[in-house]
Parts: structure tokens; sequence; C-alpha cells
């Protein structure tokens, strides 16, 4: 049985040799355990079988509110020429209006280019919550865990070791001073700066009609077998690689396109955007959004069947839930269909509308481990989330460049601990939720930034995202041990 009387030591480049760190960024910490203080002291051994501790870390502590200053940013970016058209929703009906990332939707401005229109942003004065959010913990040997911390926001937080059978109350992680010693305690401060992630490890495909090559990218599917299908819309086609992994290292091959005919016709594609494995792994299905329907093909690109004709407007996003429904984004009408297997219609929820319940060209979805339906609502800048019955649960975002806000969202992904991926693609970033919708992170990268990412998927520790904008796949590490988080204040 664990002590109270036992001390822990944390040892990792953020505790050891900043004592600063960047918001949402990822940081290994090993972690021992000692029998006691002092010099007679001997570290704590983990039999096989033993119930490993937890790790919590605890703030923004009240002394590090922050203020903002009112700051109005410019409404009017400059953008490529794959800026998207309207999805069928009229400028009247909405508020913070943002074309929709699937066509071309152009403004000409004084010298004949194009502009996307930008939502005006005001930062006004915000009361910081008080998080607590907990990670798991791994065992290396049979002295040493490692846990990996990431912080929601900046100000100083403090870091709780949580001992199975203690009687540990509140925060025994105190500061240790200027020199950090082998303790229980120690607090960090998490710098005001854009967090940023440096775990990119690929950059698949570029600009252009040739293998491998991408104009528009809407969507990603991965497989276990290694296989990563990929939408490539204004290519009209479906593009194949393959990902091999060696004990350091990924290698991605490219195979080109599937033998898929680009058409208006049976078991041809006009606009394809979502992409999804079904569970065996063998076929796949495909949204066509000018054909309005949903297409089944064997694994080599084999025409099988197709279905949604006549219930579908706009199809896009696409995700399978574990009993095998499948529930198709219908981006033009606002609301997600319910399939079979087989193509059998099974029903539809959501409804157009600018309410908390209600959706403005949806976008992607995807299920947690609950049955829970998650959908990036492009045009209302949130995520909903809707139980298995079709009923709305909760949502979360708002219109805005600040953590935890959107600027038309697109992609969505599930972790394996249901946390919540959503590609931002207005503010040109992957953001990182817990499954209640509190914000842990950003996934981006300095030396190769994303822009208008749109379709995400996460196999095995690794999450692809379809960079729109860059016409590629970025490949990125992903490793969230987070397991739960709430709000304590």
């Amino acid at each position: 049985m664990i002590q109270d009387s036992l001390v822990v030591e944390f040892s990792g480049k953020l505790i050891e040799n900043e004592r600063c760190g960047t918001v949402g960024q990822k940081y290994p910490v090993s972690i021992k355990i000692w029998s006691s203080p002092g010099e007679q002291s001997s570290p704590y051994k983990f039999e096989p079988g033993t119930c490993l501790p937890s790790v919590t870390v605890r703030g923004p502590l009240r002394e590090a509110s922050r203020s903002f200053e009112d700051d109005t940013h410019g409404s009017e970016n400059s953008y490529c020429s794959h800026q998207p058209e309207n999805t069928g929703r009229k400028a009247s009906e909405s508020m913070n209006f943002i074309s929709c990332p699937l066509h071309h939707l152009t403004t000409n401005n004084s010298n004949g280019g194009s502009i996307r229109l930008r939502p005006t942003v005001t930062k006004k004065q915000l009361n910081k919550p008080i998080f607590k959010i907990t990670f798991t913990v791994r065992q290396l040997d049979c002295y040493l865990l490692e846990t990996i911390l990431s912080f929601p926001q900046t100000g100083k937080f403090e870091i709780d070791i949580i001992l199975p059978n203690s009687t540990v109350i509140g925060s025994p992680l105190k500061s240790c001073g200027d020199q950090l010693r082998s303790s229980s305690a120690t607090d960090t401060v998490l710098k005001d700066a854009a967090a940023e992630d440096d775990s990119l490890i690929s950059r698949l495909g570029c600009r252009g009609r040739a293998k491998g090559q991408f104009i528009n990218p809407q969507d990603i599917s991965t497989a276990v077998s290694g296989r990563i299908l990929a939408t490539d819309s204004n290519n009209q086609c479906v593009q194949i690689f393959k990902a091999k992994r060696t004990q350091n290292e990924i290698q991605f091959s490219s195979f080109g396109s599937l033998p898929i005919v680009r058409g208006r016709l049976l078991g041809q594609l006009q606009r394809p955007t979502g992409i999804a494995f079904l569970p065996e792994g063998d076929q796949f299905i495909v949204a066509d959004y000018e054909n309005r329907w949903v297409s089944l093909f064997e694994a080599r690109g084999k025409f099988l069947s197709r279905f949604g004709m006549g219930k579908l407007q706009g199809p896009k996003g696409l995700a399978i839930d574990g009993k095998g429904h499948i529930y198709v984004v219908d981006n033009k009408a606002s609301s997600i269909c319910v399939f079979l297997t087989n193509g059998r219609f099974v029903g539809r929820f959501g409804s157009r509308g600018v309410g908390e319940d209600h959706l403005a060209g949806p976008h992607f979805i995807g299920i947690n481990s609950f049955g829970h339906a998650i959908i990036s609502d492009f045009h209302n800048h949130a995520v909903k989330v809707f139980d298995s019955t079709g009923q709305f649960l909760y949502s979360f975002g708002c219109n805005g460049e600040d953590e935890g806000q959107f600027n038309a969202p697109t992609g969505i992904a599930i972790d394996p601990y249901d946390n919540i991926l959503v590609a931002d693609w207005g503010n040109s970033r992957v953001q990182v939720f817990d499954r209640q919708g509190t914000f842990l992170q950003f996934i981006d990268s300095s030396s190769d930034p994303l822009y208008g990412p749109q379709g995400l998927s996460l196999c095995d520790g690794i999450l692809y995202v379809a960079d729109s904008g860059n016409h590629c796949i970025k490949v990125y590490k992903y490793d969230n041990f987070v397991t739960n988080v709430t709000q304590v204040e």
C-alpha cells in the first residue's frame, strides 16, 4: 500500500529546464515515487498488476488571470484560388456568413483578385475558469512512470500526483523555489504565446494533377492495414497511399488515383467529398456532393452500389457507428441522414437555423464511444452533439480566434478517450477538446502551417489532416493521454 509519506520526483524538459511552457504543447514527464524524503529513501517498486497513479494539473490559479484589451481584426484576408462557394444558404440568412469550402465563391477586389470574408472578432475581458485535467500514466519499468502533460490556458498550474490507496487531500505539489529538487511538489507557469505542436511527421502530395498530387483535398480515411484514401475534390478522384511503419519512422508511398471514372453516371465521381472505410476494411464509401449520392466501392476501386438518391441534397462528411449505421452529413439540407450498410434509409435528424440545437451548413461528423454524433456546424461556428436517437445534447464553441473558438469548423475526429479533434478551417488550425467540449490544445506546425484544414482521420496514434489550402495531406504524431477534464470553478 502506498503511504502519504511517499514523495514524487518529476523530471522532464518542462520541469527541469524551463519552468515555463507553452499552451497546448505536449511535454513528456517522467515520474519516480520515493519511500520518504532524505538520504535513506528508496524508489517505490510497481509490481505487475499494481494500480498505477494518475497525474492531474489544476489551474490557471486566480492570480494568473489576465485581461484582453478590446481589439478588432481586419475583416478581409487574401485567399488562394480554391476559395469555396455557397452551399445553398442565402447570405441574408446567415450571421457572420462565410462560404463553404466545397466550391468557388469569389469576391473581386480592386486588383482583380479574390478575398475571403472573415467576421470581425472583438476580444473582451475573459474570466479564466479553473480546470482540473487528469492524465493517464504508463509504466516504463518497475520504478519509472511516464505521462504527457498539456495545458489548456495560460497561467500558473499545480501538478498533482494521485496515488492509489493514499489519503492525499488537495494538491500535494507546491513550489520548490528556483532550484527544483526531488520532491512531491512543483508548479509551472505557461507562457502567453500561440501554442504550436512540433509533431509533424510528413507531408503527402502537393498541388497538381499528377500521381500523388491534389487540388483541394477534402477528406481522409485510414485502415489498420496502412492504406490511406483521400478524396481529391477538384481532380475528381480518390487518391491512395500506403503507410509502412519501421522501428523509428513511418514511410509513405503513393499509388496515384483509384480507377474510378469522373462523371455523373453510375459508379462515377463528380465531386467526391467524405470518405470512410467500412468496418471490415475491404470496402469503402464516398460521398459525392454534386451527384447527390453515396457510392460503395471495393478496396481496389470496383463499383458495387450506391444509395441516398432522392434523400441527399449535398452530402459531405461520413461516419459509421458501432452498430453499422452510416451517418451522412447533408451539407445543403443542414441535416444528418442515417442509412444501413445495405443502403436502406433509416431516418434524418437536424434542421436549419441559428439556434443552439440547429445546423447551418454542417460539414463533418464523428461518432464517440457513447454513440453520440459530433458534428461541425460550419456557418454557426460551433460543434453540435446529438445522441444516437438524434436528440440534441449540447454544443460548444463560438465565432472567434481564441482557444476554443472557431471560424468555420470542418473536420472531426474522435480519439480513444473520446476527446474531440476539430479542424478549424478559417483559423487554419486543429483544436482538441475533451468529450464535454473543454479546450485542451492546438495541433499545428510552425515549420509548415496548416491552411484551410478539412477532413481528419486518426489511426494508431497518427493524425492525418486534409490540408486543402496547401493541397496536401499533413501527418502528425498524436499521443494525447488526457482522460478527463472537469471545470472546477
